[in-house]
């Protein structure tokens, strides 16, 4: 078959065939840029990224402007549909058909698209090509190496692996930009009396939960024929079933078909990974990802080239490097329309209860790694990990809370207090509150931390007499030795606001000898001891100041970061009640610094 350029450019794009420029593709004028200015003949660009980001909206673009603006191009553009071809047999029979080349008992399509395209100067599209990645890699490297002339562009969920390609990683929209504007825009059309004004809030909400996808957002500003703004950002736990065109039935006419496309091309053991994933909030690590999998899992597949394949295949996404501990590790997290996927597979597999627990169990050790980091000379590494993980910790601590595991519940809030006393993180008291409120029905009667959170609240909200009852509460519920300490020493704080300094120092030394194993706790509560004890009058100022002395070095031992400014703020308030204003600036000075540097 000879190569007639004719109905090369009969059968390939032309302007009238695109939509019209005029802002139609919200958010993505610099990435359409690159791509038209980067795409040369013999190269191959590749354009990845999730079900529903736009890649087909944006290779269209692309082709639009090459159509208008760009003279390399001139024998044709043309646009390739791959989404229902399933063989390496298919590919370049439907790469012929979008090039207009009737077949032949004389040549192979693929022949014939070489013949076909000899001497042109054009461009391909190829679009979804991510359930043939492997064999249309194969042949468009032999297509841009027999075409020198011919520049291709491709759209999948994930890259080709080719050496002549170029990856451009399409990401959703900024969700307080592009997304909003997109959503706007189509709840226009949709209700043109739609107005922003009054919903601005429910818009945001509707952003951001659909991850600024544009496929989400364009379902979801669809639903404002029938619904109110404030509905649809009300049912997004529904979006599955919510979120469809009526009447079709296509991969993009509803966001479930949208991400089923992208799930059903992973392998049994991805899809097993995938599902689990779906537990974490915040993020996770591979060696959290390996504790969701079963050994013999684990037995045959690298924990971190599994991870690899999902990012790879826009399942997860990279969201940085965790160089902390022994070693870095990459740092995952999921779209949230992804991650309530794989709950609702779960959910269909009879898995969400077994997933959630294992995600506790691991959740309970990274608290309590974070927590001895926090309460050894580590602090700042152990702020970060907690704050690294605090959407994980609010997931597992409600969990258990859910489930009346309540030894569970006792460990992560006992295990998180140092962390939320010293950076005044009040959201645990939330937690605490809860426990204590679901006890009387559930019959999983909250322990002494819980009480602690519940007392930190109503001492921060200056409520010094509910906040003692809270802390008396505390002493005497289900606890440990560390728990009674800190609830007695907070009890003898509130007491000591309410005007009661020789109560304070008898309840900061009751039990004297269910002391803490730790160090750090230890010299803490002995320097608030010597603190109330001169309040009451109990001991002297000069035994204050040696005793001040004494727990100033104990504290530097420990290189605990808090325990430090402790006993310096102790310290300070010894030196001022003794009429030392040099030593009370000097010692206030001191924890002061330590605050600021530490983040305390």
């Amino acid at each position: 078959m000879s190569a007639q350029p004719g109905p090369f450019r009969s059968g390939g794009l032309t302007p009238e065939v695109l939509p019209a420029d005029g802002g139609w593709l919200v958010g993505r004028n610099d990435v359409v840029r690159v791509v038209a200015d980067q795409l040369t003949p013999g190269g191959v660009m590749t354009l990845t990224g999730p079900g529903g980001v736009g890649k087909t909206s944006i290779a269209l673009e692309v082709a639009r402007i090459l159509l208008s603006e760009d003279e390399r191009f001139t024998d044709g553009i043309w646009f390739c549909a791959m989404a229902s071809v399933n063989t390496a047999a298919a590919i370049p029979v439907a790469i012929a058909d979008a090039l207009g080349i009737l077949p032949t008992d004389e040549a192979s399509s693929y022949d014939s698209v070489v013949t076909g395209l000899s001497g042109l100067w054009g461009a391909l599209i190829v679009d979804n090509c991510e359930q043939i990645a492997s064999p249309i890699a194969s042949v468009l490297q032999q297509l841009v190496s027999d075409c020198p002339d011919l520049a291709v562009v491709v759209t999948s969920r994930e890259s080709l692996q080719l050496g002549v390609e170029h990856v451009v990683p399409i990401t959703p929209l900024k969700i307080d930009d592009a997304a909003e504007e997109l959503f706007i825009l189509r709840a226009l059309e949709a209700d043109p009396q739609f107005g922003r004004l009054g919903h601005e809030g429910a818009i945001r909400r509707i952003c951001s939960s659909l991850d600024g996808l544009p496929l989400a957002l364009e379902l979801a500003a669809a639903q404002l024929g029938s619904m109110s703004v404030d509905d649809v950002a009300a049912r997004l736990d529904e979006r599955f079933r919510m979120l469809r065109r009526p009447n079709e039935h296509g991969r993009h006419d509803s966001l479930h078909a949208a991400v089923s496309w992208s799930y059903d091309l992973l392998d049994p053991i991805e899809r097993r990974l995938f599902d689990r994933l779906s537990v974490f909030q915040g993020g996770f690590d591979d060696v959290a990802a390996a504790a969701m999998l079963d050994a013999r899992d684990l037995e045959r597949v690298e924990i971190r080239d599994l991870l690899g394949k999902l990012v790879d295949k826009s399942m997860i996404n990279v969201v940085g490097v965790d160089d902390s501990g022994t070693g870095a590790h990459r740092r995952y997290d999921m779209f949230e329309t992804l991650r309530q996927f794989g709950d609702r597979q779960l959910g269909r597999q009879n898995l969400r209860a077994s997933a959630r627990n294992q995600h506790l169990d691991l959740v309970v050790e990274i608290v309590a790694t974070a927590n001895a980091y926090a309460m050894s000379n580590d602090w700042l590494e152990g702020v970060n990990r907690f704050r690294r993980e605090w959407a994980n910790i609010r997931a597992a601590v409600n969990w258990a809370i859910d489930t009346t595991r309540v030894d569970d519940v006792d460990r992560l809030l006992r295990d998180i207090h140092f962390y939320c006393r010293w950076t005044l993180e009040s959201e645990a008291t939330l937690w605490g509150q809860r426990a204590i409120d679901r006890g009387p029905t559930t019959g999983a009667v909250a322990g002494s931390p819980a009480f602690l959170h519940v007392g930190f609240k109503h001492f921060l909200a200056g409520e010094h007499r509910v906040a003692l009852d809270a802390l008396i509460a505390g002493i005497a519920a289900r606890g440990t030795p560390s728990d009674r300490g800190w609830c007695r020493h907070y009890a003898a704080v509130e007491l000591l606001y309410l005007g009661s300094a020789s109560e304070a120092a008898d309840q900061a030394t009751a039990d004297g000898d269910d002391g803490s194993p730790r160090d750090v706790e230890a010299v803490m509560r002995s320097s608030s001891i010597t603190a109330f004890q001169m309040y009451a009058q109990m001991i002297d100022s000069a035994v204050a100041v040696e005793d001040g002395r004494r727990d100033a070095k104990l504290a530097e031992q420990t290189g605990n970061a808090v325990a430090i400014g402790h006993v310096a703020y102790n310290r300070a308030l010894i030196a001022y009640s003794t009429g030392d204003v040099d030593g009370y600036l000097a010692h206030m000075d001191e924890a002061l610094d330590i605050a600021l540097t530490n983040d305390i």
